[in-house]
């Protein structure tokens, strides 16, 4: 199992593992814009896997440290932003 990436104070990727495809995506926990309590998000980035349902997929620029495109947005909340050399980079 792939160790959680902290991108910033109160900022992670946790890597989520698929049978025998590695990684395909991560669980993106982050702040709320509005009042800082936690929010999550998922984040593909394996559209070729069996598990992936219909949704956007990111490309791994660099897997280490992370690089991420496009930005992510989440529905939630409305947190925008980047992973950018392993650490959460706002747009």
């Amino acid at each position: 199992m792939t160790a959680t990436i902290e991108t910033g104070p109160g900022y992670s990727l946790e890597p989520v593992e698929y049978k025998d495809e590695g990684i395909v995506g991560y669980i993106e926990r982050h702040p709320r814009p509005d009042n800082g309590e936690p929010c999550q998000g998922f984040v593909w980035v394996n559209a070729a896997s069996e598990a992936h349902v219909d949704g956007p997929v990111w490309t791994v620029e660099q897997a280490e440290p992370l690089t991420l495109a496009p930005s992510i947005l989440c529905g939630a909340c409305g947190r925008h932003g980047f992973i950018r050399q392993g650490r959460w980079v706002d747009a």
